[in-house]
């Protein structure tokens, strides 16, 4: 490579070859969403190859320097061009066998054109989900950084976009880190990649960067409130207009100096519920730019220690469950996605805990029009470096983004934010600062953590319970304590000092599919049987929701017993996500009963 005799060996001698690249990184306040524009997709096959010495960095190949101070040209370690071709998205442990344990730094390259068709306007490079931390690179240029591989992040490439034949390298990161959110330590498997899709987003100058619209949460289910917020201040626009035509309403509201706009209204739009999930389509435009999404309108609030779903009491049928298949590993395909909200419907489910990070934005769609409550969570797992600066700015970022994202789809009405963590000052101050996001942030959803209970007291003794609205219990008697009746004196000690909604947010037993045996002996499916039917007996009818760990069983490095075989064994289903197991039925009877007695009492009332 060209430079001087320091330059040249700089990448063999420096040992912190990296922290030109360790810049601040993208954030939520940058994120703007499509809302209904047009977009330009980058998925498809991108160039890519393993960087296991990062050469990206050390070498910085992203320049592409190919010739001498002379013009001759000099030998290279690298040829994006003619790499191997793997899919965006994808996780790249499912593209090859060689991948399949791989972590470390990829190296992504395609090139694609200016999408503008005047050379006007902004252009966003944004991406739904890149594991874990990713640079963007643009023309021999680095142009960001982001981190956290779950939830979405736009880059403003206008100032570094050529008409034809952008040439994008991008890097990404999925080695388990300390100080990372997650940390080192969790029980999923660790897929890496470009694994959500990638678009371009043309806009113009001044554009609208946000638009929430939600029901007022007072009770009267008439009310709504709509606020938006343009990129910058733009006098030329005193007033934008909003839309809701299937509710009639057409409003022009006016934009303050610094660029934002709300306004209260009154309508009487059909309540979303899982049993009636109606979505409305609302619009607004400003100057150039136009915007639209689809939301629903309904009001969940915690009212002592119950949970009300536009005014009416809910328990919540749930069940956890985390974004994996087989074939496809994260990436999951429409009909994948489908298939796991089918299989939690058959369940008897109005609730679905997405954990433990946030899934891709087409599952909570899918929920919106299929009728299925969410609880949505950042990667808070375990134990992190709660007293870590880094650590808490990385976890916040991640929960904005994740609101940001979600704040219209009607079917999310719980923000999770964390689970089984240690309670310790420092915790204690990173999860409350937390709540106290998402409570300014959005103030129409819950907050929720899965606490743990204290083995000696026989109670959930967590000082987060006090900051959050809906207290979870993650237990697993049964199966870790093999002592069933603990449970009815964790409650007895729990609920009369609590006051506040508590639900089961894990239980459940590890059963190998198609493996019998006797209801005590580990790893059958008659033992997991036994442990949900306890759990029923239980806990049942004194809490407000259960969610049995887990859906589906999942890959994790974690689990290296023969029965598990490195799959977490807890599912309801097998990991084929076809063969139910014997608690299937069992939990399933248990909802439908429950089901039934609400929609009895709902009848009654009614009358």
């Amino acid at each position: 490579m060209a430079g001087t005799m320091k330059e040249d060996y700089a990448n063999i001698l420096e040992a912190d070859y990296d922290s030109a690249f360790r810049i601040s990184p993208i954030t939520a306040s940058a994120l703007v969403r499509p809302m209904g524009r047009k977009t330009v997709s980058l998925d498809g096959e991108w160039n890519f190859a393993p960087d296991v010495f990062d050469m990206c960095f050390r070498k910085k190949i992203f320049q592409e320097v190919r010739t001498d101070d002379h013009g001759r040209e000099v030998p290279t370690d690298y040829d994006f061009s003619n790499w191997e071709k793997i899919p965006v998205p994808s996780c790249w442990n499912t593209v090859r066998p060689e991948y399949t344990y791989f972590e470390g730094t990829g190296i992504y390259f395609r090139t694609f054109d200016d999408p503008r068709t005047e050379q006007n306007g902004r252009v966003l490079l944004c991406f739904e989900g890149a594991a874990d931390e990713c640079r963007l690179f643009l023309n021999g240029k680095y142009i960001g950084r982001h981190v956290g591989g779950f939830t979405p992040f736009a880059a403003d490439i206008t100032d570094e976009i050529l008409p034809k034949g952008n040439r994008l390298v991008v890097t990404v990161n999925n080695e388990r880190k300390m100080g990372g959110v997650p940390d080192r330590n969790y029980d999923w498997w660790n897929y890496g990649g470009i694994f959500r899709s990638v678009f371009l987003l043309p806009l113009p100058d001044t554009y609208l960067k946000t638009m929430h619209c939600h029901l007022v949460p007072d009770g009267t289910g008439g009310n709504i409130h709509a606020d938006f917020a343009l990129n910058r201040p733009d006098a030329a626009l005193p007033s934008l207009h909003f839309s809701i035509p299937k509710l009639s309403v057409e409003l022009d509201i006016p934009i303050g100096t610094d660029g934002t706009a709300s306004v209260d209204f009154s309508a009487r739009p059909d309540l979303w519920s899982p049993e009636h999930p109606k979505c409305y389509r609302i619009l607004a435009s400003a100057g150039k730019d136009r915007v639209s999404e689809e939301t629903g309108f309904r009001e969940i609030r915690a009212e002592g220690d119950r949970i009300l779903l536009n005014g009416k009491e809910i328990f919540l049928r749930g069940v956890c469950c985390h974004e994996e298949s087989n074939l496809n590993g994260r990436t999951l395909s429409p009909t994948e996605r489908e298939e796991m909200m089918r299989t939690a419907k058959e369940l008897g489910c109005n609730v679905m805990r997405l954990t433990h990070y946030p899934h891709d934005e087409a599952s909570v769609r899918l929920a919106d029009h299929m009728g299925m409550l969410l609880w949505e969570e950042i990667p808070v797992y375990w134990a992190l470096r709660f007293e870590q600066k880094e650590t808490y700015e990385n976890a916040e970022n991640q929960l904005r983004e994740l609101i940001a994202r979600d704040y219209n789809h009607p079917s999310v009405i719980l923000w999770g934010i964390g689970n089984e963590n240690p309670d310790t000052d420092a915790r204690y101050r990173f999860m409350s600062r937390l709540a106290a996001v998402c409570r300014k942030q959005d103030p129409t959803r819950l907050v929720t953590a899965a606490c743990l209970v204290d083995i000696d007291e026989k109670r959930v003794k967590d000082r987060l319970a006090d900051c959050i609205d809906v207290v979870g219990m993650n237990e697993y008697y049964g199966w870790y304590y093999r002592d069933y009746d603990i449970l009815q004196e964790i409650l007895d000690r729990t609920l009369p000092v609590l006051q506040k909604p508590l639900v089961i947010s894990e239980t459940g037993a590890a059963a190998d599919a198609g493996d019998f045996g006797g209801d005590e002996d580990l790893f059958t499916e008659n033992h997991q049987k036994k442990v949900l039917q306890e759990q029923i007996r239980i806990a049942g009818n004194r809490v407000n929701g259960m969610f049995p760990w887990i859906l589906f069983d999942f890959r994790s490095g974690q689990r290296l017993h023969p029965k598990q075989g490195g799959y977490n064994r807890k599912g309801l289903v097998a990991e084929d996500h076809k063969t139910r197991k014997l608690a299937f039925d069992v939990v399933r009877a248990f909802y439908l009963q429950r089901a039934k007695e609400e929609t009895n009492a709902a009848l009654q009332e009614s009358r």
